[in-house]
């Protein structure tokens, strides 16, 4: 089984003490988004957690105790873009994050680790230029600690659309150009701009194990989708306790708690992301 840390927040970044407590005390549950009241427990044991994923624009809180998931395979999605503090407010600054990355490769090894230069968008300031300017930047900074860099395109939801009204989406002959350069420009580095599905998308059947809330990341970005709201956000966090085993709050009466059916697939032999 791949659990994923991902998808709805950024775990790394805003909850690692209440993570580490998790695989402490060697479950986690987690609520239905859509069903509130079912909530599944999932064990965490690496006889039956092939890989945690971990998707972050913040990596740092969790390298001083990596030590504690020494027995478990991890793989990182860590995310560095170009964008400013009028995109994303509470992002730290790149060259920290940029730093960050480094010293987790140093210390899981660049196999498990994949730059994502995600979403791409098209802005006034933020053009097809300034894009392939920045990323080949970037790659100068990131050679040797990472083979991989995963390139994605902003999907305007409604959401987006409704809190980040500057942003366009990027035309086929503009993502053509983007990708043709960024390829270009990360082969000269030692890396592959991969042009199939990433993991998040090819394996959702795998990564379904999602144990994040929606409306709870910290980081404010205008395009987010797991967000709905400031408020919402600042709400949910209030709720977070680092001793429960939920994310947000704590179990109710009402809940109806199910264990998850978990299965290792390492006999499997798969071949995860790359």
């Amino acid at each position: 089984m791949i659990l994923n840390t991902g998808s709805r927040t950024d775990i790394p970044a805003y909850f690692s003490d209440w993570f580490y407590k998790r695989i402490e005390e060697g479950y986690v549950m987690v609520r239905n988004p859509y069903y509130p009241e079912q909530v599944t427990r999932y064990v965490l044991n690496p006889s039956v957690v092939d890989v945690l994923v971990f998707c972050t624009k913040n990596p740092q809180p969790m390298i001083s105790r990596l030590e504690r998931l020494s027995t478990y395979d991890m793989f990182w999605f860590v995310t560095i873009t170009p964008y400013g503090r009028e995109i994303e407010p509470f992002v730290p600054p790149k060259e920290k994050v940029i730093e960050s990355f480094r010293q987790l490769s140093e210390m899981t090894g660049r196999e498990k680790m994949s730059w994502r230069y995600d979403p791409v968008f098209i802005t006034e300031k933020y053009s097809v230029d300034y894009h392939i300017a920045c990323f080949a930047e970037m790659t100068e900074k990131l050679r040797g600690y990472t083979g991989q860099c995963v390139v994605s395109f902003l999907d305007l939801y409604e959401k987006t659309k409704r809190n980040f009204r500057e942003a366009r989406g990027v035309t086929r002959d503009e993502q053509e150009r983007i990708i043709e350069a960024f390829a270009g420009i990360a082969e000269a580095n030692g890396m592959q701009v991969p042009k199939k599905k990433t993991a998040r998308e090819a394996c959702s059947c795998l990564l379904g194990a999602d144990i994040g809330v929606y409306n709870t990341c910290g980081h404010g970005c205008l395009y987010c989708y797991a967000n709905y709201d400031r408020k919402s956000v600042e709400e949910n966090r209030k709720r977070h306790d680092v001793n429960s085993p939920l994310l947000i709050g704590h179990l109710k009466e009402t809940d109806h708690v199910k264990e998850a059916q978990q299965k290792s697939f390492k006999d499997a032999q798969m071949r995860l992301f790359l």
